[in-house]
């Protein structure tokens, strides 16, 4: 029972009143106040830029040392590649006509060209190889297209000296794990013949799922060896490089190659002669990766 009380008692604690503490009472009671915090503000005070001045500053000259750095590697391939226009970079290769690059097929078309024309066999020896001093091992003499083994299509098979290759070109293609069944098929298809060695060509970023289907397919897969489309690029500028190894035509040919991989299947942009180098934070990464890229290529 509660009690009631009246006057001045109703101002008491209930206890001191001699009154019953409900429930609702005991709730209340426990309830946190913020009265201590009554009156209170936060201080003021005056953002300070200072910091940030001397990160922007630290960071405009990161800008500038990067393309300052592509600047002169550029330059270096420019003047490499003079006697062709200089670096394929020059030319927006996606606007080349002639260069049909729709499909995986007018890849592999322009590849086979290159292997077979080679007059020095440093292309194939540095891509292959990894070597340019084994050249004389890589001239190829004769490079067929789509080859039917059995219920397969090998996109190149190539023969070198007595022996022959496979290869299977990708350019975002991610039915990887056909390779070695393609590779089993010409085998059986071509008994007489001895294969050095099956290749899967591929870009960059398809080579985890490589691994991965390679994991799967175990033994299957112990001929395989891949290879990316920066390997071939870079094997292309230094071969590039070397005036004296191959013709002209040949030179012409591997450079609008080489640009069209650059600008459509690695991360590199059309960059016009005598247009600066824009210095901009989103290009930084860029930038770098394109200079180092460069650099890479320079030495053998």
């Amino acid at each position: 029972m509660r009690t009631t009380l009246d006057g001045d008692q109703a101002e008491w604690p209930k206890e001191a009143r001699g009154g019953t503490v409900d429930k609702c009472d005991k709730l209340t009671a426990a309830r946190p106040s913020w009265t201590a915090f009554d009156g209170w503000q936060a201080p003021h005070r005056k953002p300070e830029w200072a910091a940030f001045d001397a990160w922007s500053a630290s960071f405009a000259e990161v800008l500038a040392e990067s393309a300052a750095r592509l600047d002169e590697a550029l330059a270096t391939w420019d003047a490499e590649l003079s006697d062709i226009g200089g670096d394929p970079c020059r030319y927006d290769w996606a606007r080349f006509r002639p260069l049909r690059l729709h499909r995986e097929e007018d890849w592999s078309d322009w590849l086979a060209e290159l292997l077979e024309a080679s007059a020095s066999g440093r292309f194939a020896a540095r891509l292959f190889a990894g070597s340019e001093a084994l050249a004389d091992s890589w001239h190829f003499a004769e490079v067929d297209r789509e080859v039917v083994a059995g219920p397969h299509r090998a996109d190149l098979v190539a023969r070198v000296g007595s022996e022959w290759i496979h290869i299977e070109v990708k350019v975002g293609d991610l039915n990887l794990d056909k390779t070695p069944d393609t590779a089993a098929a010409l085998r059986e298809a071509f008994p007489a013949r001895t294969f050095r060695a099956d290749y899967l060509l591929l870009p960059d970023e398809d080579t985890l799922c490589w691994d991965e289907a390679r994991a799967q397919l175990g033994d299957r897969a112990a001929s395989i060896v891949a290879l990316t489309w920066r390997q071939l690029a870079v094997a292309l500028r230094r071969s590039l490089a070397e005036r004296d190894q191959e013709t002209v035509r040949w030179r012409s040919w591997a450079a609008a190659l080489l640009g069209a991989v650059e600008q459509l299947l690695l991360p590199f942009t059309y960059r016009p002669a005598g247009t600066p180098i824009t210095r901009r934070p989103g290009r930084l990464r860029h930038d770098v990766m394109h200079a180092s890229y460069l650099e890479e290529s320079e030495h053998p």
